[in-house]
């Protein structure tokens, strides 16, 4: 099962403390918002960074 944790929103940015196994992405570098497209059979997303960042992540998935 696929889960994310973004947690980009708050004072400030800080890094990891330990590397949980089976992570697919770990960036404490950038602000930003996280949109979901959820459908019945798979779901899209896109991360998007604040202006002045050139961090972008996004994907998709299917449901199980």
């Amino acid at each position: 099962m696929r889960q994310f944790v973004v947690g980009t929103g708050g004072k400030s940015l800080y890094p990891f403390g330990r590397y949980e196994p089976n992570s697919e992405l770990r960036k404490s570098e950038a602000y930003g918002v996280i949109k979901f497209t959820l459908r019945s059979e798979d779901y899209d997303w896109e991360f998007a960074s604040v202006r002045g960042s050139s961090f972008r992540d996004s994907g998709s998935g299917d449901c199980h």
